[in-house]
């Protein structure tokens, strides 16, 4: 059988599971990406029947999904309305990150991890720990209509400063010993010119190319693939992330007049993609031994206190009451993508070993898991909390 046969079955395959477990799940009223997690974890090699023994076969196809989810993300991101929450975004965005990552290179210090030897664990476990999950967090909103309300704005602002912290990672990651700011002042740099040259294209050529083809609805859609895979393909060139290079160019054309019919026409792309990504990552849960479940659990732990006691109070000192203080702690109370990004390049590094990204496997689907629960509940989550603060006299 063919390479390209393979890719086609296992694609195929993976849809039928995605399609059944989900109207199923959307019977018993369980959340879509829960159910995708699950009929990838029965497809999987581990822990499931073994269909589609290697995920790989669909990994290029599920990296297109992230591609286009952060496309979208930045085409529904209006900058003006963030701007209205600006301080409190800018504020939670730094000190959330570094009081996050603080807390966990203290938790698991006391556990025992430390960096030496030329591994880096305890480095990882603290970055992982302060990232939150831009695909879980921006789908749920998306498919509640929830994206455009006051607190999802704070937490798709907070994610947005993160990816940035995600971004100055990955430039340190290959010199973590020794440390090499130079290359971080370089990321930055090529980050400014590619964010310089979509602003330019938007404001001197795109708005003629999309005044002439707005009629167009062929044309319109690949003319906005080809602006989001362009810019995508640009920023790798220029070594930065294709997912960030996916969310300037969505950013640099949501003021246009056709923001929304791009958005709508790149969006059921979009569900199929990021369906095949949580299929994907469900088939790559390894059959988990009592000190991953510890270390794992531990992560999903700290995710959620960590958002909590980092993100409440200042949103609260800044006079937003208890709900809208809560719900952003709330929604990002999950691990990142990014962690298994960062993690398998780890490994390639020798900071880590394969060990320790099965973990941080099971960590982040676990927290997927419960996440995916609790930003479908994240109103009455943050009632029941504000109750018990009360009673504590918060």
């Amino acid at each position: 059988m063919t390479s390209e046969t393979t890719i086609l079955t296992d694609t195929a395959t993976a849809v039928m599971a995605a399609a059944g477990v989900g109207a199923l799940a959307t019977a018993l009223r369980v959340p879509l990406v829960l159910a995708y997690l699950l009929a990838g974890v029965a497809l999987g090699p581990t822990l499931g029947f073994g269909i589609i023994s290697n995920s790989s076969s669909i990994d290029g196809i599920t990296e297109l999904g992230l591609v286009l989810l952060m496309f979208i993300l930045g085409v529904e991101i209006d900058l003006r309305k963030l701007a209205q929450a600006g301080r409190a975004v800018l504020l939670n965005g730094f000190s959330q990150f570094l009081l996050c990552a603080g807390m966990g290179a203290g938790l698991f210090y006391a556990l025992g991890y430390r960096n030496e030897s030329g591994h880096h664990e305890l480095t990882y476990l603290a970055v992982i720990g302060a990232l939150s999950s831009t695909v879980l967090v921006v789908k749920v909103l998306l498919d509640r209509r929830e994206a455009d309300s006051f607190t999802s704005r704070i937490t798709i602002g907070i994610l947005v400063i993160q990816d940035l912290w995600a971004i100055t990672f990955l430039a340190l990651q290959p010199s973590l010993a020794p440390l090499r700011p130079l290359e971080a002042f370089l990321s930055f740099g090529r980050a400014l010119m590619l964010v310089g040259f979509c602003l330019g294209m938007a404001r001197h050529i795109l708005p003629w190319v999309f005044h002439r083809i707005a009629k167009n609805p062929e044309l319109m859609l690949l003319t906005t693939l080809s602006w989001c895979l362009g810019i995508a393909e640009l920023a790798q060139v220029l070594h930065l992330s294709v997912e960030m290079g996916a969310l300037i160019a969505g950013v640099t054309v949501a003021s246009f007049p056709y923001h929304s019919d791009m958005a709508a026409k790149v969006g059921s792309l979009r569900d199929f993609f990021v369906t095949l990504f949580f299929v994907s990552l469900g088939m790559r849960i390894p059959v988990p031994t009592l000190g991953m479940i510890e270390v794992a659990g531990a992560l999903m732990g700290l995710a959620i206190v960590s958002r909590i006691l980092t993100v409440t109070p200042v949103l609260y000192a800044m006079g937003y009451g208890t709900r809208a203080s809560l719900i952003p702690a709330i929604n990002l109370g999950q691990l990142s993508e990014f962690s298994l990004i960062a993690t398998t390049l780890g490994v390639g590094y020798g900071h880590v070993s394969p060990e320790f990204l099965s973990t941080v496997t099971i960590a982040v689907v676990g927290s997927f898991v419960i996440s995916s629960g609790a930003l479908a509940h994240s109103y009455s989550l943050a009632k029941i909390v504000g109750r018990w603060a009360s009673m504590l006299g918060f």
